[in-house]
């Protein structure tokens, strides 16, 4: 959400750039419940970025100033990630 915020920031055209030296780090859960602790906010992290991605979307084409070719890959990826994340019933 905080990279969602910073490209849709009014009067900006900020971009986002993949950095090769960049280390994450995050903690090993060592038991089955902490395990499953760790998925469950993973799995509501993205739930919850997922919805305030496709509810706040128009901002990105409506305040920032970003170039026309910018905003239509944008939108590209908003109607990627909102296809890819919808299920699909057997």
């Amino acid at each position: 959400m905080l990279c969602f915020e910073l490209l849709s920031k009014r009067n900006r055209n900020w971009t986002m750039h993949y950095v090769t030296g960049s280390i994450a780090k995050t903690d090993v859960p060592t038991t089955l419940l902490e395990l499953t602790k760790q998925r469950r906010r993973w799995l509501n992290g993205s739930f919850f970025s997922l919805v305030f991605y496709v509810t706040k979307f128009s901002t990105v084409l409506h305040r920032s100033d970003h170039g026309l070719w910018r905003r239509m890959a944008l939108s590209i990826q908003f109607v990627y990630v909102a296809a890819s994340d919808v299920p699909v019933s057997a």
